[in-house]
């Protein structure tokens, strides 16, 4: 079994994409050994409401019959009226495996807030629900090298302070961390994750997370 933890449906605004259909990506897939894939849908994470882009990932994997295993995540923004009911539908009803979070795009912080007193953060408030409901979490820092993004896309990242700060609330929940670069995350990462087993990463920019071998360092 190869699962790939960092895949997508659907269309992205700056860029013409391949193999973004459900049979196109198997395909691609079966030519990798890939045998799963997380996916969700990236219009859901444009559309003004998200759950629409989660009933038309829905909708295309109920009419699939690849040969690879397509396991889907529902983009949730806490920041939008009733989430957690799109939440929950989509975690018991639909059959979605977890969720994601796209703060990025969604414009809410992974951390905690104040304004005169302390309070858990939206993004924890789904972790938490997510978990409760045997769901996993995914979180991608962005799909594009900043520093030549269109013009109109997002700035910057989520920052590692506020990552560590969710995986710090959220002990119990399982994450998946996608796409951070940040050359100065490594030692807050190991702090947060230092004997955790629900904590996984995609590979595609593991030399940031490196001190040593990949070997000694996939020990830790």
């Amino acid at each position: 079994m190869i699962i790939d933890v960092n895949s997508y449906l659907g269309h992205w605004p700056f860029r013409n994409l391949r193999n973004n259909t459900a049979e196109a990506l198997s395909k691609r897939a079966a030519e990798n050994g890939i045998t799963h894939m997380l996916v969700s849908s990236l219009d859901a994470i444009f559309y003004k409401d998200s759950m629409r882009g989660n009933l038309e990932l829905k909708k295309q994997l109920e009419s699939y019959n690849g040969e690879t295993v397509f396991l889907p995540l529902a983009v949730i923004n806490p920041t939008y009226t009733a989430w957690e009911k799109d939440l929950t539908v989509c975690i018991k009803d639909y059959g979605f495996k977890g969720i994601e979070l796209f703060p990025l795009y969604h414009g809410y912080s992974l951390g905690h807030y104040s304004e005169g007193y302390n309070y858990v953060s939206r993004a924890a408030e789904a972790c938490n629900l997510a978990y409760e409901l045997g769901g996993v979490v995914r979180i991608n820092a962005g799909f594009e090298n900043f520093r030549q993004r269109h013009m109109l896309d997002v700035k910057s990242p989520p920052s590692a302070e506020e990552l560590c700060d969710l995986l710090n609330t959220c002990k119990d929940t399982v994450f998946i961390i996608c796409g951070f670069l940040h050359p100065n995350m490594s030692r807050d990462f190991r702090e947060a994750v230092l004997g955790r087993k629900n904590v996984f990463f995609d590979t595609t920019a593991m030399e940031t997370f490196l001190y040593e071998s990949l070997e000694k360092e996939a020990e830790i």
